[in-house]
């Protein structure tokens, strides 16, 4: 039972980080290109945690859950990050 409520920590985790996207809109390039970075470590981080807890044996069907949530979750971050770091970059270095 601990490790299914490791699990569901993680999904919440996931699913509460930057609920907020729209905090990206007002960052410089360099802060955001520091958050993409981060996001795409983020989510190798959280697959190598649900990797290692399916090697323990948890049900399978519950670790794709927590897979597919949790992808879900972190690409929704990634592609506003990248959202906004494109039209920073548009208006900053296209825009003249």
């Amino acid at each position: 039972m601990k490790r299914l409520e490791e699990i569901r920590d993680l999904i919440n985790e996931t699913q509460t980080r930057y609920s907020d996207t729209a905090i990206f809109k007002n960052m410089p390039i360099e802060e955001l290109s520091e958050k993409l970075h981060d996001a795409m470590a983020y989510e190798q981080e959280i697959n190598e945690k649900l990797t290692e807890f399916e090697k323990k044996g948890i049900d399978k069907e519950t670790i794709h859950y927590a897979k597919v949530v949790c992808k879900n979750s972190t690409q929704k971050e990634i592609l506003a990050i990248q959202e906004a770091y494109l039209q920073e970059v548009d208006r900053k270095y296209l825009d003249k």
